[in-house]
């Protein structure tokens, strides 16, 4: 099995607020990462996710990603962000060539 994926689009999407509250009675922001790629690795966008997550926060730089994804080791990224709320939104079977063509229908929806 390759290790090799290609991602075709990756984009960061915060809803106003969502409808759930948390525990503390304070509405909270629904945070949603959606990948277009040719496949996926176990926990990729979990790790995605936290990579995303540390630069948005100023914890690293955005030229850290960079070094990562040249390292080709998962683990600098650290631990993955959990899986609750994790959904395969929709599978293509069609060629690579059509892809980027289909990308506004699955990514922005």
């Amino acid at each position: 099995m390759s290790l090799v994926r290609t991602v075709y689009a990756c984009d960061w999407h915060v809803d106003g607020v969502a409808a759930d509250v948390s525990p503390s009675g304070s509405a909270e922001e629904r945070h949603e990462l959606r990948v277009v790629a040719d496949g996926f690795l176990p926990n990729m966008v979990r790790n995605m996710t936290t990579a995303i997550r540390v630069v948005a926060e100023g914890e690293r730089p955005v030229a850290w990603v960079y070094d990562v994804l040249s390292a080709v080791e998962r683990s600098l990224v650290g631990e993955a962000a959990p899986p609750h709320g994790l959904t395969l939104h929709r599978v293509w079977y069609g060629d690579v060539e059509q892809l980027p063509d289909a990308l506004g229908a699955q990514v922005g929806e």
